[in-house]
């Protein structure tokens, strides 16, 4: 019998199929989210390292948000540079932002209107920015951005969701964080749009900003911190991706396994892909070596 698709998902970008040990965080997006839809958007970051699983909650926030019919827009931030500057940021963001959206930028009337305005031009679903961009303070960009997108918006959809993915990309020109600060605490965004940013890094990139009182780190709050999962958890991750693929691990299968990722979502689906090709008769047993299995040499 030809064996299930392998069910694990070892590389960026693709999804679990199964996200445990984050109910505390799904509950706390779902209470931001429908304070936003009243006009209340505490934007907030989410820190973790490496593997942690980031973008899958992000993703998931996405599920959440557009079940409600919440337009939302996923952007995982490119490495930035020292030559960038926060004008290069701030485009980035122009650009990203509505592509991300689930309609054709030719459908967001305001937006379209305001870039024709400042000579950019509409390329599918990219901008190609004039030397009049470069004229305007980005703040006050960003803000007339918003403002278009929300007029384009708000007769379908409850509020906006901006999840920004992997933000310490942008510590080379780290003053874009305080462009969107000042962006989204200007009145006129408060009091007219219903836009939430929920932005995402690994610690390190976030530890600037974590000083007692820093301006970025105050506003940016609450943080939720991403602990490695449980050994409750990772068995639930294990069995539960394996449900209908016929293929099972032996519990002293797992209990490696466990042992070996300590608690890091990417390194278990990295491992149990591998086993997951090695298994035979549907079984992944100890009769080999794991580490002849997995060619881990430390498993």
């Amino acid at each position: 019998m030809i064996p299930a698709p392998n069910p694990f998902t070892p590389k960026t970008g693709w999804e679990p199929k199964v996200i445990v040990g984050r109910d505390s965080e799904l509950e706390f997006f779902s209470r931001k989210l429908y304070e936003a839809r009243r006009g209340r958007c505490d934007h907030f970051v989410i820190l973790g390292d490496w593997g942690m699983g980031k973008t899958s909650l992000l993703r998931r926030f996405k599920d959440i948000a557009q079940g409600l019919n919440i337009f939302t827009s996923l952007v995982s931030v490119n490495e930035f540079h020292k030559k960038n500057t926060d004008h290069d940021g701030i485009k980035y963001l122009i650009e990203q932002i509505p592509r991300k959206f689930p309609v054709e930028i030719s459908e967001l009337k305001n937006f379209t209107k305001l870039m024709h305005a400042l000579d950019v031009k509409i390329l599918g679903r990219g901008l190609n920015f004039s030397k009049k961009v470069e004229g305007i303070h980005p703040q006050t960009l960003l803000t007339d951005i918003l403002l278009a997108l929300w007029q384009d918006i708000k007769s379908e959809s409850e509020a906006g969701v901006i999840l920004l993915d992997d933000v310490q990309n942008f510590l080379p020109i780290s003053g874009i964080f305080t462009i969107l600060k000042n962006v989204l605490t200007d009145e006129q965004i408060v009091k007219e749009t219903k836009f939430l940013f929920v932005l995402a890094s690994i610690p390190s990139g976030w530890e600037k900003f974590q000083a007692k009182n820093h301006p970025i780190g105050r506003y940016f709050s609450p943080r939720l911190t991403l602990q490695k999962l449980n050994k409750t958890d990772m068995k639930k991750m294990i069995q539960t991706t394996l449900d209908e693929t016929g293929v099972i691990f032996e519990d002293e299968v797992i209990k490696r396994v466990i042992s070996h990722t300590e608690g890091n979502p990417y390194e278990l689906q990295q491992v149990c892909a591998t086993l997951y090709d090695k298994q035979i008769g549907g079984k992944v047993s100890l009769i080999k070596k794991i580490s002849e299995m997995t060619q881990i040499d430390d498993f």
